[in-house]
C-alpha cells in the first residue's frame, strides 16, 4: 500500500517543475500564504522573502502593463467559476523581464465568498522567445514576399511598351501595396521637374525617400509617406521597406538608363540615316554589317542582301592600309584616322578622310568597328582652285612688281636730285612691303595645306640672330628704342634646321616689337631648353596683349591690340609663326612683361650640328660684329658698274626670253649696267630655236610664255643638246611662279637656277658673275 504524499515529498516533487505552486490572498498584493516549488528560479526571490510579503509582495514584480489584464482574467474566471490561464512577464532581479504562466483557480469559503487563490506559476520565457522568433520570421516572409511581388510587378512595369510617364504614373500607384499598411500609404515620384504621385497631399516628416539615378547622375526621387499615423509611432518603417524603396529607386534608375540609351540611339540613328557622310559599321574581322544610305547610295551594295567585306568597297592599297594598319591601331588605341579611297559604285574611286573607332565589351575585346568618311574630292579641288587662284594672284602681281622694282633701282642709279631719290626710296619700300605680302600669303596657303616642307641644313645660330637684331636696329634707333640680344653661352654655335624658316619667325617677332614699342627697349634671348631644343624669348616694353585678345592674334589678319592708334601691317606674321612653330613640333606662346609690354616664347628643336665644335673653334666669333650682320643685308645699287667679262675677256652675250613687254624692256636695261649684250625672244618656240644655236654664253628664261612654256622649251633644248652632243647651255629661269611645284618642274626639265621675281639689280649681278665665271658676291 502506497502511502499518501508527506510534506517533505510535496516540496522534492514541486521542486523538479519549472515554476512553483502558490496559496494566497486575493488582496491587492496577492499574499503569498503557501509556495512550493522553484521559486527562486523562477523569480530570483527566495521563499522566504514572498511568503506574507516578507521583503516583498508577488504583486508587485508583475510588469505593470500586465497587472490590470491579470485582475480582470482572474476576476472573469472567479465569476464563471472557472480557471484562468494567464501569460504576463515578472521581473527578475538578474535576468530582467521574464514570462510566466499562470493557471489557478479561487477557493471559496462556506459563505461563497473567495477564501484564497491558489495554482501554478510556470516560466515559459523560453517558449514566448521561440513564439516570438516565429512571429518575426513569419512576419519577414510575409514582408519579404511583399517586397517580392511590388519589386516584380514594377520591373514588369518597366519591360511594357509604353511611354515613361504611362510607366511611372503606374509604379506609383503600385508602390504602397508593399508596405504594412497600404491604406495609410501614399507614395510620390518626382522625374526632372515632373510629379507623379497617388493624390495631391504634400508628404510629411513621417517618411522614406530614395534618390533616382540614370546615366550616372541624379535624374529624381521617391517619397513614401504614411497620411494616417502606423501604430507604432517609434518605427513607423520596417527596414524591409528602405530596401524594397531602394531597389524600387534601382529598377526605375535601370529602367530609365535604357530609356536615354534609347532616345540617344534614336537620334543618333536619325543624324546618321540623314548625314552626307558615309558612315558603315563592320565586324573585327571586316565583315561589313551596315551602311548609311549616303554609303549605300555611293557604293551600290545592300548588306542585308550581300556577304560584304571592307576589301570590297575599297581599292587594293586602301583594303590594305586598313586591315594592315588601321584596325589593328583601333583596336589597341580606341581610334586610328587618315586617307583612303572607297569605290564610287561607277568603276572609279573617291579620296576620303577615314576614321575608324573600335566598340569594346567588358572584357576588352572588339565586338565592332564604327568608321566615318568624309569625301575629299570637294575639300581637295576647293584647295587646288584656291592654291592656283593664289599661284595666279601672286605670278600676276609679282610681273609688274618686277618692273616696279627693277626700274627702281635704275632710277636709283641715274642722275637724280635728293627729293626724286626719296621718292625712288619710298615707291621701292612699297614695293619691298607688296612683296612681303605676296610672300606671306603663298606661304600661308603652302601651310594651311601641308605643301610646305622644313629643309634640315647646318647654319650659324649666333651670327643669325645678330644679322637679324642688326636688320631691325635702323627702325628702332629712329623710335629711340634699344635693342638688345642675350645668347646664353650653352647655346651651339651651329645648329641644324630650317634656317630661313626660323629666320621667318624670328624676324616678324622682333619687327612686331618694334614696331609696338615707342619707348624702352625690346630684347631677344636665347638659352638652351633641352639638349636638341631651344627657346627663343622676344620682349618688348610696348602697350601689352589684354588676356582675352592672346589667342586671337594668331589669327588671320589680327593686329591684336592697338588703342585708337593705327599701327601698320598685315596681321599675317603671328600666324605664320604660328604654322611654322607648330610645322616644326614647337610651340608659341605669349605672356605679359612685367617691366610692361608682351613677351612672345617660342621653343622649337634645334639640334647641335654635327662637328660643331670644331667649326665654332675654328671661326672668329662674329655675335658682337655689327658689320658681320650688314654684310647680310641687302644693298642698294651703286651709281656705276664695272662692265662684266667672261674670263676670256669677252662681252657676255645673253638670251632673254620673255614675253611680257615690260619686264622684258627692263632686264635689257638692266643687263646693259653690266655691260651684257643680249638678244630677245618673247615665246618659247624662239626660245628653243635661238638657245639651241649654240651662240649664246646663257639663257634667263621666263616659266610661263605662249607657244612653248618655259619648262617644254629647256626641255627641247636639252633634248636636242642630247643628241648632237652639245656642251648644256646655263639656263635660269627667272619666274613670277613662286610655288614649288613650278620650281622643281623647271628644274627637273633642265633649267640650272631658279630665281621668283622680282629680282633686284645685286641678285642679278650675282647671276651674271657665275655666267662669266667670276665669283659671286653674298647679298
Amino acid at each position: 500500500m502506497i502511502n499518501s504524499p508527506s510534506p517533505e515529498d510535496c516540496e522534492r516533487i514541486a521542486s523538479r517543475m519549472d515554476g512553483f505552486l502558490y496559496r494566497c490572498r486575493y488582496d491587492e498584493e496577492l499574499t503569498m500564504l503557501f509556495i512550493i516549488g522553484a521559486v527562486q528560479a523562477t523569480t530570483g526571490y527566495p521563499r522566504e522573502s514572498l511568503l506574507n510579503n516578507c521583503e516583498l509582495s508577488y504583486a508587485r514584480l508583475i510588469n505593470p502593463d500586465d497587472q490590470a489584464m491579470c485582475r480582470g482574467s482572474r476576476i472573469r474566471a472567479i465569476m464563471d467559476d472557472s480557471e484562468w490561464s494567464i501569460d504576463y512577464r515578472i521581473w527578475h532581479p538578474q535576468e530582467g523581464w521574464r514570462w510566466v504562466n499562470e493557471r489557478g483557480a479561487a477557493l471559496l469559503d462556506d459563505n461563497g465568498e473567495v477564501a484564497y487563490l491558489e495554482g501554478a506559476i510556470v516560466d515559459i520565457s523560453a517558449r514566448k522567445e521561440a513564439e516570438q522568433a516565429l512571429a518575426r520570421t513569419t512576419h519577414a516572409l510575409r514582408e519579404r514576399f511583399k517586397e517580392v511581388a511590388c519589386l516584380g510587378e514594377v520591373a514588369a512595369l518597366t519591360n511594357k511598351d509604353i511611354s515613361i510617364d504611362e510607366t511611372l504614373t503606374a509604379i506609383v500607384g503600385l508602390l504602397p501595396s508593399g508596405w504594412q499598411y497600404p491604406s495609410r500609404c501614399e507614395a510620390i515620384i518626382n522625374y526632372r521637374g515632373k510629379r507623379f504621385a497617388t493624390s495631391r497631399r504634400e508628404p510629411h516628416e513621417t517618411r522614406l525617400e530614395a534618390p533616382i539615378r540614370a546615366s550616372g547622375e541624379n535624374v529624381g526621387q521617391i517619397t513614401v509617406w504614411y497620411v494616417l499615423p502606423p501604430p507604432d509611432a517609434n518605427q513607423p518603417f520596417l527596414n524591409e521597406e528602405s530596401v524594397l524603396l531602394e531597389r524600387t529607386a534601382i529598377i526605375i534608375g535601370q529602367y530609365l538608363t535604357r530609356k536615354h540609351a534609347e532616345r540617344e540611339r534614336e537620334q543618333l540613328m536619325r543624324l546618321i540615316e540623314a548625314s552626307p557622310d558615309y558612315i558603315g559599321m563592320s565586324n573585327p574581322k571586316g565583315m561589313i554589317l551596315y551602311q548609311n544610305p549616303a554609303l549605300s547610295k555611293l557604293t551600290g551594295f545592300d548588306t542585308a542582301a550581300d556577304d560584304l567585306w571592307l576589301r570590297d568597297a575599297h581599292p587594293d592599297w586602301a583594303a590594305s592600309k586598313l586591315y594592315q594598319e588601321a584596325l589593328p591601331a583601333a583596336a589597341q588605341h580606341g581610334q586610328w584616322q587618315g586617307e583612303t579611297e572607297i569605290f564610287d559604285g561607277q568603276g572609279g574611286t573617291i579620296p576620303v578622310s577615314q576614321t575608324i573607332v573600335a566598340h569594346t565589351d567588358s572584357r576588352g575585346d572588339v565586338e565592332i568597328f564604327s568608321t566615318i568618311m568624309q569625301n575629299l574630292s570637294a575639300s581637295r579641288e576647293a584647295n587646288r582652285v584656291k592654291s592656283n587662284f593664289l599661284a595666279a594672284v601672286s605670278h600676276d602681281l609679282r610681273t609688274p612688281l618686277n618692273a616696279i622694282i627693277g626700274y627702281s633701282d635704275l632710277l636709283c642709279r641715274s642722275e637724280l636730285d635728293n627729293k626724286q631719290r626719296e621718292f625712288v626710296a619710298l615707291t621701292r619700300r612699297a614695293s619691298d612691303k607688296l612683296l612681303l605680302l605676296i610672300d606671306m600669303l603663298l606661304d600661308l596657303s603652302r601651310l594651311e595645306h601641308g605643301k610646305l616642307k622644313l629643309r634640315r641644313e647646318d647654319f650659324d645660330i649666333v651670327d643669325f640672330v645678330t644679322s637679324q637684331v642688326e636688320l631691325v636696329k635702323p627702325r628702332a634707333e629712329n623710335k629711340g628704342v634699344a635693342v638688345k640680344q642675350h645668347i646664353a653661352p650653352e647655346i651651339p654655335r651651329y645648329v641644324e634646321g630650317d634656317a630661313a624658316r626660323v629666320g621667318q619667325i624670328v624676324s616678324n617677332l622682333l619687327g612686331n616689337a618694334v614696331k609696338f614699342t615707342d619707348t624702352g627697349e625690346v630684347t631677344i634671348k636665347l638659352e638652351q631648353a633641352s639638349p636638341d631644343w631651344i627657346h627663343i624669348q622676344v620682349s618688348d616694353n610696348g602697350p601689352g596683349i589684354p588676356e582675352e585678345e592672346r589667342q586671337r592674334i594668331f589669327d588671320w589678319f589680327s593686329q591684336g591690340h592697338m588703342g585708337t592708334e593705327q599701327r601698320e601691317g598685315t596681321g599675317l606674321g603671328l600666324k605664320i609663326c604660328l604654322e611654322l612653330v607648330r610645322l616644326m613640333g614647337g610651340s608659341i606662346d605669349v605672356d605679359d612683361n612685367p617691366a610692361g609690354g608682351a613677351i612672345f616664347t617660342v621653343i622649337i628643336p634645334l639640334p647641335r650640328a654635327a662637328g660643331e665644335d670644331n667649326r665654332r673653334s675654328s671661326q672668329a666669333d662674329s655675335a658682337d660684329n655689327p658689320a658681320t650682320a650688314q654684310s647680310r643685308q641687302v644693298k642698294p645699287p651703286e651709281s656705276s658698274t664695272e662692265e662684266l667679262r667672261r674670263t676670256d675677256g669677252g662681252k657676255l652675250n645673253l638670251l632673254v626670253a620673255e614675253d611680257e613687254p615690260t619686264n622684258a624692256l627692263l632686264l635689257l636695261r638692266l643687263l646693259e649696267q653690266y655691260g651684257v649684250q643680249a638678244d630677245l625672244v618673247n615665246d618659247g618656240q624662239q626660245a628653243y630655236e635661238k638657245g639651241s644655236s649654240g651662240d649664246y654664253d646663257g639663257i634667263l628664261m621666263d616659266a610661263q610664255m605662249p607657244l612653248m612654256s618655259g619648262e617644254e622649251a629647256i626641255a627641247a633644248i636639252r633634248s636636242y643638246e642630247s643628241e648632237h652632243s652639245k656642251e648644256p647651255i646655263p639656263i635660269i629661269v627667272i619666274s613670277a611662279h613662286a610655288i614649288e611645284e613650278v620650281k622643281n618642274s623647271a628644274l627637273d626639265a633642265g633649267a640650272d637656277q631658279y630665281i621668283t621675281k622680282p629680282i633686284s639689280f645685286n641678285a642679278l649681278g650675282n647671276v651674271l658673275k657665275r655666267l662669266a665665271g667670276v665669283q659671286a658676291i653674298q647679298l
